[in-house]
């Protein structure tokens, strides 16, 4: 498998660690974690502050800047791009929400940059004639997203409706697929009874007959979603409701990665989107429309170059 370098942004609301072998007053230019393993370059996450940080002076940097931007650099190995965007986002999540614990304030990806093909780079420095793979997040979504109708932007006096509004947001500002899917889940539920209103809302002791007072799911709304405004089957609705609980319960036969993608996340992302624009009254075939939210090649702009031969022609011109 070859070495794969992703350069992204991260908002880090701390400080930067100063090593033991920098002394006070010296530069944090960057500082690494490295997992355990045999080779300390793979799954290795570099920290590089945007703002000069001096170790053992946090008064340099104001409180809006301290510590706050890093350019975060995440080394995987993989055979193909696809799974080396899922390792090396996979790791820079798993790192910040580790970090995020500790200390107690919240940690993201900002932006992606460029992910590249480690191992081929360094044999064309080497001199090589080999083909370098670069992909480019780039900012692909700004043009393909004008801004909506104003005459859309009243907002929901239904309290349930605005805060499905908020977990949808959540699930598209997310990078991990499970997250995504468990805050459209989220959204779903919530809207559900604004659209059809359950009979029975609690649980009954199976035994006594009693109220167990236990909200029942919320499920009547959705299966008029699914059946009547987008005409698929019901059975849709125990598709999702399967992978909701696998994901929260956990498959014990196998760890779970959170970058995969739940198999009805698509599904799951047009019967939110639906219901939404239903309660919102707005037409099915009208804005929003459903996209991708996966990062796979389609979405990465893609370039390679012949290093040596690049070299030569820039020499003679």
């Amino acid at each position: 498998m070859d070495k794969w370098l992703l350069k992204t942004e991260a908002s880090i609301p701390v400080t930067p660690p100063g090593p033991k072998e920098i002394p006070d007053g010296s530069t944090i230019h960057s500082f690494s974690i490295v997992q355990p393993g045999p080779d300390p370059e793979i799954n290795r996450v570099k920290l590089i502050p945007q703002k000069a940080h001096i170790k053992g002076s946090p008064e340099a940097l104001s409180e809006v800047d301290r510590g706050r931007l890093y350019d975060v650099e995440v080394i995987v190995e993989a055979d193909t791009l696809q799974m080396a965007i899922d390792k090396s986002l996979a790791l820079a999540d798993k790192t910040l929400d580790l970090l995020s614990f500790l200390i107690q304030r919240p940690c993201y990806v900002t932006r992606c940059r460029e992910i590249a093909n480690l191992s081929r780079r360094r044999a064309a420095d080497a001199g090589e004639q080999v083909q370098e793979e670069i992909g480019s997040f780039g900012e692909m979504s700004l043009l393909d997203h004008p801004f909506p109708p104003v005459e859309l932007l009243t907002l929901p006096d239904n309290e349930q409706v605005a805060r499905a509004l908020t977990w949808f947001r959540k699930g598209i500002a997310v990078n991990s697929a499970e997250d995504r899917f468990l805050s459209f889940y989220i959204a779903l539920e919530l809207v559900s009874p604004v659209i059809r209103a359950d009979e029975v809302s609690t649980h009954r002791c199976p035994h006594c007959g009693e109220d167990t007072k236990i909200p029942k799911v919320r499920r009547e709304g959705i299966l008029f979603i699914i059946t009547d405004v987008l005409g698929k089957k019901a059975s849709l609705y125990n598709r999702l409701a399967k992978a909701r609980a696998k994901i929260v319960h956990g498959d014990r036969s196998k760890p779970s990665d959170p970058r995969a993608a739940p198999e009805e996340l698509g599904p799951l992302t047009e019967v939110v989107i639906a219901a939404l624009k239903h309660v919102l009254r707005l037409g099915q075939e009208g804005l929003p429309l459903p996209r991708p939210f996966d990062v796979d090649p389609e979405r990465v702009v893609l370039y390679v170059a012949f290093r040596r031969a690049r070299a030569e022609s820039s020499a003679d011109g």
